[in-house]
């Protein structure tokens, strides 16, 4: 299947883009029962039963999950990890997505592409620009916590944690850069939700390489 058959198919929709932060843990999965969901990664996969979408820059996850019936699309890039010395066959049974060459600490807004995903150093941003093309007039980002949660920085059964600042750095700028010309290239709202009452997050501790809350 061809990302240009994805184009328009959730014309005006919102769509989630669930990342694999912490805080994705505090959310009751039934939430999600009726959402038109876009996964990064698998991270999902240890608090929700099934998504819609799953995007990946990993060769090996998408052989992984290839088939399975907790999703409907995977949709991967065409270079293993957004380079492109390893290609994935088009005869796969995955939505393949062409991109220019992962920049990854060096991503700005001049590597956003004309064609295919956008691919930087999170595959988060790959996801969003995925929402945007299938036609969401409205993005909500979940878990793109970009820093820890009690000191944590993903959700259990992730193999990928934050030990020092640099990668949510680089990620939560990336994010902001994709999320700014999503809005002006697609003229849909990108904004993030949080599973607590309020910002001061019921007493939980937050920190990130731009500060902290209740630290």
């Amino acid at each position: 299947m061809l990302l240009s058959e994805l184009a328009g198919k959730h014309q005006g929709e919102t769509i989630y883009v669930l990342g694999s932060g912490k805080s994705v843990e505090f959310y009751d999965p039934a939430f999600f029962s009726d959402k038109l969901t876009v996964a990064t990664n698998d991270g999902w996969s240890n608090w929700l039963p099934c998504v819609n979408y799953m995007v990946t820059k990993y060769h090996s996850k998408a052989q992984e999950w290839s088939g399975s019936d907790r999703l409907d699309f995977l949709v991967v890039s065409r270079g293993n990890t957004g380079q492109v010395e390893k290609i994935i066959s088009d005869s796969d049974n995955f939505v393949v997505f062409d991109h220019a060459p992962n920049r990854t600490v060096n991503f700005t807004e001049n590597d956003f592409p004309d064609e295919g995903l956008v691919v930087s150093y999170s595959t988060i941003t790959s996801a969003l620009h995925l929402a945007a093309i299938m036609g969401a007039r409205h993005i909500v980002t979940v878990g793109a916590d970009c820093g820890w949660f009690d000191e944590v920085s993903t959700v259990e059964g992730h193999e990928d944690t934050f030990e020092t600042p640099e990668f949510p750095l680089h990620f939560d700028i990336q994010n902001r850069i994709v999320a700014q010309e999503l809005r002006k290239r697609f003229g849909c709202s990108v904004s993030s939700m949080l599973p607590f009452v309020t910002p001061n997050m019921e007493g939980h501790k937050f920190t990130s390489p731009f500060g902290s809350l209740n630290a």
